[in-house]
């Protein structure tokens, strides 16, 4: 194997009590999962590929809604204030 991709992309924060792990943090544990892992099967080590994914678009982006409705349950409503 001569590349590797976690897949997935960086973790972003969908409300403001969200804290996704720093792109530091989040390659400090592919990179020492790999060479543990590499080192345990006698393997040279890949090329990390990564995919930045909604880090870089999510920012970027608003989505406004209308309520047209809301349900009433037992204890409470399905509205949600981020």
């Amino acid at each position: 194997m001569t590349k590797f991709s976690p897949g997935g992309g960086f973790a972003i924060g969908y409300t403001t009590k969200d804290e996704p792990p720093s792109v530091s943090a989040y390659a400090e544990a592919i990179i020492s999962t790999m060479t543990e892992t590499c080192q345990d099967l006698s393997m040279e080590m890949p090329a990390l590929v990564i995919e930045p994914g909604r880090a870089i678009i999510g920012p970027a982006g608003v989505a406004l809604y209308r309520i047209g409705a809301i349900k009433e349950v037992p204890g409470g409503s399905e509205v949600r204030q981020c």
